[in-house]
Formats: structure tokens, sequence, C-alpha cells
């Protein structure tokens, strides 16, 4: 079950790190045209996640035109909305080849949105290579720090239908 707190305790702890709620933020691990990932520490449960930082304001400033209704005219609807669909259904998953939403941290007044996820400690499956606009596999998916060779048929087929029951995933 997905634990949603309605308030936002800021501060720094004596490293220089700041603090929401009981959440160390430690590092970023990414960002996009919305959001920012970072790598947070949880201090009570001595836990690290991954909190997507969602800026509400600039995803509702943000319309698309996604359809046209029967009359002909466009329905026009902002990112937001999306995020909040896609929100929804995050809530309601639980699968263990997904990685879990485990906290929603939001102030009506704020305009950030914090998603506390499952760390993946190795990153994400695929990477992204902007300048060729292509994906390729994660090298630590291939082999762990120990291991000098490629896993076995075996291996692979577990981590393939790892990936097949995520993806066939229904509740």
């Amino acid at each position: 079950m997905v634990k949603e707190t309605h308030e936002i305790i800021e501060g720094i702890d004596n490293e220089g790190n700041r603090i929401i709620n009981q959440y160390t933020v430690l590092s970023e691990l990414g960002s996009g045209a919305f959001s920012k990932v970072k790598l947070v520490y949880d201090v009570a449960n001595n836990i690290y996640y991954a909190a997507k930082i969602i800026k509400k304001k600039e995803l509702a400033l943000k319309k698309k035109a996604i359809k046209k209704d029967n009359s002909g005219k466009l329905i026009i609807d902002s990112y937001l909305k999306d995020a909040m669909r896609e929100l929804a259904i995050l809530k309601k998953i639980e699968c263990p080849n997904i990685i879990q939403l485990r906290e929603i941290i939001h102030e009506d007044i704020a305009d950030k949105i914090w998603l506390i996820l499952d760390f993946a400690e190795r990153g994400a499956i695929l990477d992204f290579d902007k300048d060729t606009n292509k994906y390729s596999i994660n090298k630590y998916y291939l082999l762990e720090d120990d291991r000098e060779e490629v896993y076995t048929e075996e291996e692979i087929k577990d981590f393939l239908r790892g990936i097949v029951i995520g993806l066939d995933y229904r509740k």
C-alpha cells in the first residue's frame, strides 16, 4: 500500500544534505523536462530510495491537444493530468518485477510532488544515447561486479521471464 503524506518538512543535515521528512537527499540520478530523480536515504528505515520530484506548475502550463470531440473541437489537456493518471496506476501496482511506488509526499500549496520509489541500484535496464537517439542494454544488467563472463542461457531466461511477467502484470 502506498503511503500518502500531505505535509513537507524540510531541513538540512550535519553534512549539508537537504532533508525532506525522513529522507536525506544524497545525489541526482537523472532529470527530464518536468522532473528530477534523486537518490534519497530513509533515515527511519535505513533504506535507499529514488525520489522523483515532479513540478506541478510546469506540467499544468504545458498543454496538448489530444483528440476531437463529437462536434469536431480539439480537446485540450495538460501534462499534469497525464501525470496524475500515471500516479493513479502506480498506486495500484503490486508486482515484484516492477519498481514500486512507496510514498507520495505533497502539500496542496507546494509546487512539487515527491514520489518515493524503490531504488534500482543498477539503474535502468536500457540506456538512452541522446547523440545517436538509440537505446542499449545497461552493461550492469549483463555482468555482476564479481563476474568475468556473461550470464548463462538459464540466467538470461530467468531475467527475460521477469521482464515478461512485469509487462504482463494485471491486478
